[in-house]
């Protein structure tokens, strides 16, 4: 561990850094200037925290990070009675990248208490990840979008710049959304959406290409996709036909799972 607030065990920490007593700093960490890191943060080795930035207390932060200058890293949620939490935290993984001018909001305690950020994530600038959401790993998220409360976003989705989600709601694995889309409703797996508020387009081909699935998969995902969204299905009949299928093609698992769960799916 590196000592507080000096150079050592091949840390290079700024000394206009403002680091509390008990903060956890692992080896190789690079620490900028005017840094403001509270009590009860952690952070894994060879992460680089850029100038101006503040972390906040109850913050975990994995290995391999780079936060760029001026974020807002473990701030008090963002709803009623957010600045007297306590206890709650904020959870981020390995091999993140998060870019200028985000805010990513601690848990909230009348919930789970916990924001979590998984692995290998791009967060680009302006980014706002709203308390108690679960960001899975892979996942990018563009300039300006805007997560509520309580969001969850599945592996390798990627959400175009100004994206907005409404508290509560689920992005499936390996969807894309563009052009501003608004998403008030769960989107599902392996699909692409656009505008406001948000339309299905059709299937996110190139993101599943790009993350190996095979081409027999992506046929497969295809009809399914037709079953849910162009055939006229009730949501009942589009899982029994799911369901005759899953065992099969355990890639079409994700979408049986959401549509089983989901108060209500982006069409």
């Amino acid at each position: 561990m590196c000592s507080q607030p000096t150079n050592s065990s091949k840390c290079l920490i700024d000394s206009t850094a403002n680091i509390a007593k008990d903060v956890k700093i692992a080896n190789n960490v690079e620490i900028g200037p005017f840094v403001v890191i509270e009590s009860g943060v952690q952070i894994g080795s060879n992460t680089k925290i850029g100038s101006d930035c503040v972390i906040h207390k109850n913050t975990v932060i994995g290995s391999g990070n780079i936060l760029h200058p001026f974020s807002s890293i473990g701030g008090a949620s963002q709803s009623r009675g957010g600045s007297l939490e306590n206890g709650s935290s904020l959870i981020i993984g390995d091999n993140n990248i998060i870019h200028e001018y985000c805010t990513i909001n601690r848990g909230s305690n009348d919930a789970t208490g916990v924001t979590k950020i998984g692995n290998d994530n791009i967060i680009m600038a302006y980014v706002h990840i709203g308390h108690d959401c679960r960001v899975a790993n892979k996942v990018v998220l563009v300039n300006n979008t805007t997560l509520a409360g309580h969001v969850k976003i599945n592996d390798g989705s990627v959400l175009g710049a100004f994206t907005t989600v409404r508290q509560f709601s689920t992005i499936g694995a390996f969807s894309f959304a563009t052009e501003s889309a608004a998403l008030s409703k769960d989107l599902m797996p392996y699909v692409r959406v656009r505008r406001s508020p948000a339309v299905v387009v059709g299937v996110n081909s190139v993101g599943l290409i790009r993350n190996g699935f095979s081409e027999k998969e992506i046929k497969i995902i295809e009809e399914a996709y037709r079953v849910i969204f162009r055939r006229g299905n009730v949501v009942s009949d589009a899982i029994k036909w799911l369901e005759t299928q899953v065992q099969d093609f355990t890639c079409l698992s994700p979408m049986l799972d959401l549509l089983k769960h989901s108060k209500g799916i982006v069409r």
